[in-house]
């Protein structure tokens, strides 16, 4: 029995002694990586260039961040460029953000976006923003302490719209599912330098896989409501009978329902959200009674259905930019009509009729204090 289990061992160890050697022999150190944490891809004159933010591994206790630059005939090739130059195998699965250039928008996702689908290292939530101008700008944007705004700080700019609902976040495989969905387009944060920050700038919109329009934060609070992605935000609605008051919008969804009435599809898109009273600038004088709440809640419905009808003005009948995924609730419920259009529906959609409906739940917050008059003589 003991020379059973002594032979036992010996195999156990001899196994882990090979599976060890085994692992040593094909390890890759970290002094032989390029730990990329961000990418820019810019187009200009037929060349693409590739800016990545690189992280200096160091024994003190904040690593730093350094540029990297190089040029070729695609994206692939200009990110190629980078490892000639150093001999160091990137690795882009520590990468936090991609910023595209808006020349690289205008000419195209598809011709960028085919090697981080292809590369098996790339990682699908990779947060995907648009440059106003160069992606270098933003990725080499300095601050007061002469240090890199890193790549993990500009993609918290996208994450901001879960609080301020004017900024959209799009992650990597959200641009795939949009340019091979039924007839859907993707769209992108717009972020810009300012100084010596960056701040976002809007929303970019896609026909297929061309840059076609921008949206302004109104415009894009649309299609976080029709979308289903507005969390919260601040809206202001103003009236002389009120005077100014100010609202912390909250949690919102919607539901679409998709119908064929004659030969044109007809989308009933219902939004409901919730909204608190957070200030309220009013005439001297008066305070808020139940008419003022039943004034502000229709204002605030006037308001935010007029953000969804810009949001489909400028995509669908403007530009032909299904960026709702409206073909694919037709595809999803219609599929016989989807059938027979599903080639023209960039032509067709604004064919289409789009009534929105917005239902706002106003609660009053905090202590009601407004309207209150001083009176030196009471």
């Amino acid at each position: 029995m003991r020379k059973v289990v002594i032979q036992g061992l010996a195999v156990a160890f001899a196994l882990i002694s090979c599976l060890s050697l085994q692992g040593c022999s094909y390890q890759v150190q970290l002094s032989q990586r390029l730990l990329i944490q961000g990418i820019g891809i810019d187009y200009e004159d037929g060349v693409y260039r590739a800016t990545v933010q690189v992280t200096k591994v160091s024994d003190q206790e904040e690593n730093t961040v350094s540029l990297m630059n190089g040029e070729g005939d695609s994206a692939m090739d200009a990110l190629s460029a980078i490892t000639l130059a150093n001999g160091k195998k990137p690795l882009y699965s520590h990468s936090l953000v991609l910023v595209l250039g808006r020349g690289c928008a205008e000419e195209g996702l598809s011709n960028v976006m085919d090697f981080f689908i292809r590369y098996p290292e790339s990682h699908p939530t990779v947060n995907v923003l648009m440059a106003d101008s160069s992606a270098e700008d933003i990725l080499s944007t300095e601050q007061e302490d002469g240090k890199y705004i890193q790549a993990r700080d500009i993609a918290e700019l996208a994450k901001g719209g879960k609080y301020n609902g004017e900024t959209v976040q799009t992650e990597m495989l959200d641009v795939i599912n949009q340019l091979r969905g039924e007839g859907s387009s993707p769209y992108l944060p717009i972020v810009m330098q300012d100084g010596e920050s960056i701040v976002s700038s809007g929303t970019a919109v896609f026909s297929g896989d061309q840059l076609v329009a921008d949206l302004d934060e109104q415009e894009t609070r649309g299609l976080l409501l029709i979308t289903g992605k507005l969390h919260n935000g601040t809206a202001v609605v103003q009236s002389p009978e009120i005077g100014k008051v100010t609202l912390e919008l909250e949690e919102a969804s919607t539901k679409i329902s998709p119908q064929i009435i004659g030969e044109k599809p007809r989308f009933s898109i219902e939004v409901e959200c919730g909204a608190t009273i957070g200030a309220a600038d009013m005439p001297s004088g008066k305070s808020l009674d139940s008419k003022m709440y039943e004034k502000i809640g229709e204002l605030l419905e006037e308001q935010l259905t007029q953000n969804c009808m810009e949001a489909i003005s400028i995509c669908i009948e403007d530009n032909h930019s299904d960026i709702f995924n409206f073909g694919r609730r037709l595809y999803q419920s219609q599929p016989t009509y989807w059938k027979q259009h599903e080639a023209n529906w960039r032509e067709e959609m604004d064919q289409a009729e789009y009534d929105v409906q917005v239902e706002v739940q106003l609660r009053r917050g905090g202590q009601e204090i407004t309207g209150l008059q001083s009176d030196v003589n009471a």
